[in-house]
């Protein structure tokens, strides 16, 4: 589930890097340095949390962070025109 995610998640990155990749060519082509906009990291989950610990830990339940997200996500989707 998480490498199907995460393919879904960088098949939509590749043709923004792509873009970032074109304008730095004509930045570059008008004296620029080639790399005037960073691209896009390749989407990496975490597979656990060291919060206020060294050690790794397995998440297991349903965070803070996460409530939040969803909440916003919620509230976008839900806005009216």
């Amino acid at each position: 589930m998480k490498k199907l995610a995460a393919d879904g998640i960088n098949m939509v990155i590749h043709p923004i890097n792509d873009g970032i990749g074109g304008i730095n060519d004509i930045i570059h082509d008008f004296g620029g340095p080639k790399n005037t906009i960073g691209k896009i990291d390749k989407v990496k989950f975490a597979d656990g949390t060291g919060a206020f610990s060294g050690e790794r830990r397995p998440i297991t339940k349903p965070t803070l962070a996460l409530l939040m997200m969803v909440l916003i996500v919620l509230k976008q989707v839900t806005k009216k025109p």
